[in-house]
């Protein structure tokens, strides 16, 4: 069985839930696994509406497994959530 590739989005405050939902949707159509990185609430809840828009799109049921992660911006180490999707087959 081939190794699946992980896509990891990086979703911003700003970003925009249907926008980065529809790039979900086609990245899952390649076979690619997902993973979205936030750092903050209004992150948080762009990348939450996200994950239930692409189950809509796909018309599967999305299931997120956060974690926390350390990162460096600017110098400066943050706490980021991961929140890897599991999507049903």
């Amino acid at each position: 069985m081939a190794q699946q590739t992980v896509e990891i989005f990086r979703i911003k405050s700003d970003s925009q839930a249907v926008r980065v939902a529809t790039s979900i949707t086609k990245s899952v159509a390649q076979g690619n696994a997902i993973s979205m990185r936030v750092i903050g609430a209004a992150a948080l809840n762009e990348a939450v509406k996200a994950a239930i828009i692409a189950g809509q799109f796909m018309n599967k049921e999305v299931t997120l497994r956060p974690s926390f992660e350390d990162v460096e911006i600017d110098e400066r180490t943050r706490t980021a959530i991961i929140l890897d999707l599991a999507i049903e087959a």
